[in-house]
């Protein structure tokens, strides 16, 4: 699973882009999976998981200072996104089915769900900006 984790993110072949395009790339990646996660209530659980074991295991892999910083800055805010995120979804699907036991209040719960999903987009967007203008920094000088 990490090689393949490893292998995607050499995909987005970042080297020669300036910052703006790899905030670009990304935030449009974490949005993706912020919408799929959104969408496909179920697969909120699974994200989790598969998140928590990838960055259980980079810590395992590196060294605890250095994990802090590289992943501290960004993960502050890219953290609380994708559990943002998932949470949105599980309301959404709460929305569902109170929506076909026919009780009252699913409009306030897709509501609230769309609430939760826009605030962790915007947490998504700081993200992407802290990782390239400040983690990346930081990985320059740990290098």
């Amino acid at each position: 699973m990490y090689e393949s984790f490893k292998i995607k993110v050499q995909s987005f072949s970042i080297e020669n882009k300036g910052p703006f395009e790899i905030i670009a790339i990304i935030l449009a990646n974490n949005l993706f999976v912020a919408a799929f996660t959104y969408i496909i209530m179920f697969f909120a659980l699974i994200n989790i998981a598969v998140n928590s074991y990838l960055l259980a295991y980079v810590f395992y892999l590196t060294n605890p200072l250095e994990f802090i910083l590289l992943i501290g800055p960004h993960g502050i805010f890219e953290i609380p996104a994708l559990i943002l995120a998932a949470t949105s979804g599980l309301v959404l699907s709460m929305s569902i089915i109170k929506k076909f036991r026919k009780e009252k209040h699913h409009a306030d719960y897709f509501k609230d769900s769309l609430r939760i999903f826009l605030v962790s987009v915007l947490l998504f967007v700081v993200a992407a900006f802290v990782e390239v203008l400040v983690t990346y920094q930081i990985a320059l000088r740990i290098a």
